[in-house]
């Protein structure tokens, strides 16, 4: 007997989802794939609700025309951009009131905290577009778990992932995501750069981006001609190769350097760390990305292939890391209300079934001081449990 699962990755910039068929054995077949481009057609700077959704409802369609299949529900992801991650050991010795702390967490937990409303959000996007939400995975937990090979989990080693317009840094150590933070500089500012410099229309520079597709000038070799159209031109110019290569390559290198600098000012030093894996859209078809990377840090880098897991492409990496992981995990996922209480306070939690239906409430309802009383005026906790 098979299983449908689906994985929905929303993005800063775009909306990709995966449908899978999960066999015995938790084996997982990709069945369709989908992507669609946030549009802020209201024009502000600041996230669109009603964007977001129409690339929700397109991403999830696509998916299910190349499927063959219907899927009303999906796992979503939660990234270090809107959340913070505690290992349960860091979490047992935390004194701040806000967090619950359950006394059945062992040494294989992490306690995410949501730090920007993200969960709201979602509800809300998957309710407009009626799909049920399954539950939620940290992304970048899930990246290590399916793309890293085990040999590359040794140590301390950071998994650097640089999407269309966000950077994430993401510190593990012997497997265990311990910090993560985010720069809001990603892929998309290097064809914004080569748009600016170059004076030329985006979609232009996007394409003269992928055709140099280097990052390091001293590798070019063919040092080729190619036409562009300015905007305040009526003929088109020649430029060389190089000149572009420049370009992108001032741009990998910055995104490097403010990455180090965010891990030097939370005390951690390139010399702590055995390796930098890269993954990303914005990196990982640029070649000569992990010679820049190992220049910047110091280390040995390389890319996270993930075309050997059958994808073609990095924009589902994401999505496609979340069905693999709730395959293995999602019988342990729950979702827990939770009061601003300190460890010895806690009694109960909520939990949830993996079609959102509550099936158990076990908080303490004496007195004001109860969690049950609580459980409207705080933030919401959920759980990750390998």
């Amino acid at each position: 007997m098979s299983q449908i699962i689906t994985g929905v990755d929303i993005g800063n910039t775009k909306v990709a989802t995966v449908i899978c068929r999960l066999s015995q054995g938790n084996q997982v077949e990709t069945l369709g794939t989908g992507m669609d481009i946030i549009r802020n057609v209201s024009g502000s700077k600041e996230r669109d609700a009603a964007a977001i959704a129409d690339s929700l409802d397109e991403s999830v369609g696509q998916a299910m025309r190349i499927a063959g299949v219907k899927v009303s529900s999906a796992y979503f992801n939660i990234s270090a951009q809107n959340s913070r991650v505690f290992s349960a050991e860091e979490a047992v010795r935390s004194a701040n009131p806000t967090k619950v702390i359950s006394n059945s967490i062992d040494s294989n937990k992490y306690v995410i905290e949501e730090k920007t409303g993200s969960i709201s959000e979602i509800e809300e996007l998957a309710a407009v577009c009626r799909l049920k939400i399954d539950g939620y995975v940290h992304e970048a937990i899930a990246i290590n778990e399916l793309y890293v090979p085990d040999s590359d989990k040794r140590g301390i080693y950071a998994i650097v992932n640089i999407a269309g317009s966000i950077t994430e840094i993401n510190i593990f150590k012997n497997d265990l995501l311990k910090w993560s933070t985010t720069i809001p500089v990603g892929g998309d500012n290097i064809t914004k750069d080569i748009a600016l410099i170059l004076n030329i229309p985006i979609a232009d520079a996007e394409k003269i981006k992928r055709k140099c597709n280097l990052c390091l000038s001293t590798l070019v070799e063919n040092d080729i001609p190619i036409k562009i159209h300015m905007n305040d031109s009526e003929e088109d110019i020649e430029i060389r190769a190089s000149s572009v290569v420049k370009i992108i390559e001032a741009r990998v290198f910055d995104i490097f350097n403010v990455s180090k600098n965010k891990l030097k000012g939370a005390g951690i030093s390139a010399s702590q760390i055995t390796k930098i894996l890269l993954v990303g859209r914005g990196i990982v078809n640029v070649d000569g990305g992990d010679s820049m990377a190992s220049k910047v840090f110091g280390v040995p880098a390389k890319k996270i292939d993930v075309a050997l897991k059958g994808l073609t492409g990095q924009e589902f990496a994401t999505a496609l890391a979340i069905v693999s992981y709730a395959a293995g995990h999602c019988k342990k996922i729950s979702m827990t209300g939770a009061a601003p209480v300190r460890e010895t306070q806690f009694t109960g939690k909520k939990t949830y079934t993996n079609s959102d239906e509550e099936i158990k409430d076990e908080a303490d309802t004496s007195g004001p001081e109860g969690i049950k009383g609580k459980l409207d005026s705080v933030r919401k906790l959920f759980w990750k449990i390998f």
